[in-house]
C-alpha cells in the first residue's frame, strides 16, 4: 500500500457547476491535509447486515491471475463484526513522546455505502502497526474499493 501526500482533487467537486466547489479554499486545504494510504488492489464487499465477523463477504481482485495471496497478508478484513471493514496498514509509525497520530479516512471523499471511522494511534509508544476502519452503512449491497483509491 503506497503512502502519498493527500491530493486536492475530488471527483464530486469537479462535477459541480463549472467546478464551483474547487473555488472553495477551505475545502481544497482540507483535502490536502495529511497523507493518503492507497488501497493495493480492488476489493468488493457485501454485508448482509448481521453482527458477526463472517457477515461481511470480501472478494479480492488479484493484481495478476497467477498471484497467490496469503490470507494473513490481505489488507482488508472483517475483524470486528457489525459491518466494520478493517484495512491493515503495513507501516510502523513512530512519533515523539506525548504525540499520537490522528487517523481518519480521506477528507471530503464520499463513498456510497461506507463511512471511514476516525481513530487515534498511540504512535509514541506502541510497537505495532494500526488499522483504518470503515463502517459499512448499506446492507445487502455490493461496495467496491478500487485499487489506488485512498482509504
Amino acid at each position: 500500500m503506497a503512502a502519498v501526500p493527500a491530493a486536492a482533487k475530488r471527483r464530486w467537486m469537479d462535477e459541480t457547476d463549472a467546478s464551483f466547489a474547487n473555488r472553495c479554499l477551505p475545502l481544497l486545504i482540507a483535502n490536502q491535509w495529511g497523507w493518503f494510504i492507497l488501497n493495493d488492489r480492488k476489493i468488493e464487499l457485501f454485508w448482509n447486515g448481521g453482527p458477526g465477523i463472517p457477515d461481511i463477504h470480501i472478494h479480492y481482485r488479484s493484481k495478476s491471475r497467477r498471484e497467490q495471496v496469503d490470507p494473513e497478508k490481505l489488507s482488508a478484513v472483517s475483524h470486528f463484526g457489525h459491518g466494520i471493514l478493517t484495512f491493515r496498514i503495513p507501516y510502523l509509525l513512530q512519533t515523539p513522546p506525548g504525540w499520537n497520530l490522528y487517523v481518519r479516512g480521506p477528507a471530503n471523499w464520499c463513498k456510497d455505502g461506507a463511512c471511514p471511522l476516525d481513530g487515534v494511534a498511540e504512535t509514541d509508544w506502541s510497537p505495532a502497526a494500526f488499522t483504518v476502519n470503515w463502517k459499512i452503512t448499506r446492507k445487502d449491497t455490493w461496495i467496491a474499493f478500487e485499487g489506488g483509491e485512498p482509504i
